[in-house]
């Protein structure tokens, strides 16, 4: 919980405010008169505060963060980026920027992008964005409806939170359609 003072203690004991702050890490704010007039913080704490703004400015951002926490050891080109998360190449990289910038991404020695190993936020992010996110049955099997005559169409892996399977979708069909197959994929895949 944030602790509130009013000015008037924050000038007569500053040095023991700041050591508060810094001991804590957690916000003093400061009253004139009863109202909020200035916040006091940690580094640490502005720090945090300014990799949040630069993860969650924007639907396109969050979609390629998402892209790079389900797959953790994968290295991606501009191009495969903005196909599998669906996002234009003409805003990918501003967006690839902030996130390097955030530390979220690294720009490997032949260009592709990868997840920080080092990134402190990784599994606060994977619980955030991914793990409440799933299909039901009915609208998985609606969307492939049209790859050819199902048989049998299994699901697992990333759609239901488990990262250590080694096979995310199993499709059996008579006459299956590559192209609508592969769409579909290319669909959840931006979206989970």
């Amino acid at each position: 919980m944030d602790q509130i003072g009013p000015i008037s203690e924050v000038r007569a004991h500053l040095p023991e405010v700041v050591n508060r702050i810094c001991k804590t890490r957690k916000r003093f704010i400061i009253t004139r008169q009863g109202k909020a007039v200035v916040i006091m913080l940690s580094p640490e704490e502005l720090e945090t505060l300014e990799i949040l703004g630069k993860l969650f400015d924007g639907v396109n951002r969050v979609k390629i963060i998402r892209l790079f926490l389900l797959n953790p050891q994968t290295d991606f080109t501009n191009s495969e980026i903005s196909r599998r998360s669906k996002v234009s190449v003409g805003s990918l990289k501003r967006d690839l920027n902030l996130l390097r910038d955030a530390r979220f991404i690294v720009k490997g020695k032949k260009g592709a992008w990868s997840l920080d190993p080092a990134f402190p936020f990784t599994g606060a992010l994977k619980g955030l964005l991914i793990g409440g996110q799933s299909f039901t049955r009915e609208e998985i099997a609606r969307r492939f409806k049209n790859a050819g005559r199902l048989k049998l169409l299994i699901v697992s892996g990333v759609f239901i939170q488990d990262e250590t399977s080694r096979t995310d979708i199993l499709i059996v069909a008579d006459h299956p359609k590559k192209s609508a197959i592969d769409r579909v994929v290319r669909s959840l895949e931006a979206e989970i």
